[in-house]
Formats: structure tokens, C-alpha cells, sequence
């Protein structure tokens, strides 16, 4: 569906470009239904809006992966996007190794520093080029819990671990929020 509205995948991230980003949890097991790794994915999107890395125009965090509707404003040479899913995989690792270590095993993929494979190789990125693409974007992500496959709720502002709300209520109960009209890197039309 997506890449009928949007066009393909793009290979990497760039800075001040808009994208949305998709990163999956390998196998698609369930282990962002555990309110503390979501809640770990909250504060590190938080701690990156707070020292002017990224802006997040919107996001979902589903079962089994994370939509993000966003922008790095670092410099490439950061590689911010690499930071963040390193930094949520070495904190979804320990909270699992506290709280659910029986899961642990079976992310397990060697020996070393990168022992653990929570995410897919790659995330799935698609440039957003207009506001028209952004405000598809966010319908896509917001609807995402209220899926049929997925039936979490059935309106999507009722869904905590989304930025639905925001854009219902103008209220941003995470304070990492920006609304993506006032995104200055794409154009306000299709």
C-alpha cells in the first residue's frame, strides 16, 4: 500500500529529509507489547528531540515493530538512526534480561558485543515529499492499531503508544512532538 502512495524504499537516511521509517522486531515476536520497551523507545526519542537530533512529526509502537514519521537535523556522519536502534537494542536487551529472560534466547546470535539481534537488518525508509505524503504517512501509522490484523482498538486515538492524539487534541503527552506542518524541508504540496 505504501509504496503505491509513496514511492519505493529508499537506501539511506539523510539529514532534513523526512521519511518515514519502519523498523521490525526479528521474527515479528510480540516483545513491544511489554510497556517497559515501549516506554524505553518513548525516552530515547525524547532524549533525541531534546538535543536537536531528529524532530517526530508521528509514530506508532505496535507488537512486533515501530512506524516513525521523522526527521534527523544531524549530521550524517552521526548516523542517528543506527544510534537509536543500537541504544533501544542494548535496553530491550537488559529489560529482558531482568524481567523476561526466557525470550532472551531466542534473539541470541553470537558471541561478542553484538550478541543480540532484536531488529530486522534493515529498517524500511521511505522519503516523504510533500506535506500531502506526511499527513498519508501519519493516517497510515495512526490507523496501524485499529487494523484489522491487529484490532487493538478501534479508534485509533485510544491507542496510548501513538501520536494519534496529538494530532486530535493538539496535546503531546510524550513532549517530543512537532506538528508536521512545520516541517520547512518539504513543500506544501503533492
Amino acid at each position: 500500500m505504501l509504496k503505491a502512495i509513496f514511492g519505493a524504499k529508499c537506501p539511506e537516511q539523510r539529514p532534513n529529509v523526512v521519511y518515514l521509517w519502519t523498523n521490525s522486531i526479528r521474527d515479528g515476536r510480540g516483545i513491544l507489547l511489554n510497556d517497559r520497551n515501549r516506554e524505553i523507545i518513548v525516552k530515547s526519542l525524547t532524549r533525541l528531540v531534546w538535543e536537536e537530533k531528529i524532530k517526530v512529526y508521528g509514530f506508532v509502537i505496535m507488537p512486533n515493530h515501530i512506524h516513525l514519521v521523522w526527521e534527523v537535523i544531524a549530521p550524517a556522519d552521526e548516523n542517528i538512526p543506527e544510534r537509536f536502534r543500537n541504544e533501544l537494542t542494548d535496553h530491550i536487551v537488559d529489560n529482558l534480561r531482568t524481567n523476561c529472560p526466557g525470550i532472551l534466547k531466542f534473539f541470541y546470535s553470537g558471541k561478542g558485543i553484538g550478541k543480540y539481534q532484536i531488529w530486522k537488518k534493515e529498517p524500511k525508509l521511505i522519503e516523504l515529499r510533500s506535506k500531502l505524503h506526511i499527513k498519508e504517512a501519519l493516517k497510515y501509522v495512526h490507523e496501524n492499531p485499529a487494523f484489522d490484523r491487529w484490532d487493538m482498538v478501534k479508534s485509533c486515538i485510544d491507542f496510548k503508544w501513538s501520536s494519534a492524539r496529538f494530532y486530535e487534541s493538539g496535546i503531546d503527552p510524550f513532549g517530543f512532538l512537532s506538528h508536521y506542518q512545520e516541517s520547512q524541508h518539504v513543500s506544501g504540496i503533492a
